[in-house]
């Protein structure tokens, strides 16, 4: 029988007078497989307190392993930032490892062209801006909740701990840019500081 003969069974019975109690039941009978099919379903779903957030599958004891494994990760986060050199903008010891004063120089070139950058070690990105004296304050409100730490003088310095590689720079640039252009200044450029290496034992 074809899909549409099944579909139209019920239609042509009637029409010719041919629906009876001998053809009810096997449609009954279809109905009640389907709402038994559907019950099963519903029925199977994880419930209770074995369910975590919806995800079937996660017992108790799978949630307890899974806090287990994030307060593993996160000491060893810890831990990890604690050998790290901690670097501060005021840091009497940096030293200029890249500079990058030309509009036209790509910030990947400026760093490729820098034998001194160490890109394993932190750094201090520092970006050289002409600012009015009027609008000095307003630049320090809005750099400072993002780190930023902004010494005033004929050129003003803004600068900051932070990723140095050719993707972040290229963003801050042109961040620094659109700053000093609504404030009435002027980008001038940036440049890197990192501490001096140390001599190989």
């Amino acid at each position: 029988m074809s899909s549409l003969d099944s579909q139209t069974i019920v239609p042509t019975l009637t029409m010719f007078g041919r629906f009876s109690e001998c053809t009810r039941w096997p449609i009954e009978g279809a109905a009640v497989v389907t709402s038994s099919i559907i019950a099963c379903a519903i029925s199977v779903r994880p419930s209770g307190p074995g369910q975590i957030m919806g995800r079937p599958g996660h017992t108790q004891g799978d949630r307890e392993e899974i806090n287990d494994m994030n307060l593993l990760r996160r000491l060893r986060d810890m831990l990890h930032r604690q050998d790290e050199p901690t670097l501060s903008v005021d840091d009497p010891d940096l030293a200029v490892v890249v500079e990058a004063f030309d509009i036209a120089e790509a910030d990947s070139a400026a760093l490729a062209r820098s034998p001194r950058w160490r890109p394993d070690e932190p750094a201090v990105l520092r970006h050289h801006v002409r600012i009015p004296d009027e609008q000095v304050e307003r630049a320090r409100e809005l750099l400072a909740p993002d780190g930023w730490v902004l010494e005033e003088g004929e050129v003003t310095r803004i600068s900051r701990v932070q990723k140095l590689d050719a993707l972040h720079c290229a963003q801050e640039r042109s961040r620094m840019a659109s700053l000093a252009q609504r404030l009435g200044g002027d980008a001038l450029g940036w440049d890197a500081l990192q501490r001096p290496s140390e001599p190989a034992r």
